[in-house]
């Protein structure tokens, strides 16, 4: 079964979703950036795909939970579910790492919220349609600095 990375600080959206996705394939959910984070090293190398939120309550965002998962090897397909508007420098940052997954053959998507959880669905079986089940890489994968007009 296929485990998938699902870090989201609203609840009830956390649990829709995990309810949704654990149908078709393991989930490990969390409510904070900080608290996936901290657990990496438990779950990484049997992780398929991270769904990860973009703007957090405990001011970590989900570009932080990205590039831990790139430094320490992770290189599946990544979903960022967001409901910023495209004009926040968070979005921006979400961007900045989709175009370095995409430049690196790796899948990343934007899913703009509110979005139907079929929807989800739908992203997250495409994404893991394209992407092989990799291990991950065992050296530090060293990540291009975001540029300063982004900002982190």
């Amino acid at each position: 079964m296929r485990t998938i990375l699902l870090v989201e600080d609203d609840e009830i959206t956390r649990t829709i979703a995990d309810n949704y996705l654990s149908k078709d394939f393991r989930v490990i959910p969390y409510e904070t950036a900080t608290r996936a984070i901290q657990d990496l090293r438990s779950y990484i190398s049997n992780l398929d795909l991270a769904v990860i939120d973009v703007v957090y309550k405990d001011f970590r965002t989900g570009v932080d939970v990205w590039r831990k998962l790139r430094e320490q090897g992770f290189r599946g397909p990544v979903i960022f579910f967001t409901g910023i508007t495209p004009e926040s420098r968070d979005y921006k940052q979400a961007l900045f790492c989709l175009n370095t997954d995409r430049n690196n053959k790796r899948f990343c998507t934007i899913v703009q919220k509110p979005q139907t959880i079929e929807g989800l669905g739908t992203e997250v079986k495409k994404a893991l349609s394209t992407s092989p089940r990799l291990k991950p890489s065992p050296k530090v994968v060293r990540l291009e600095q975001i540029p300063k007009e982004i900002g982190v």
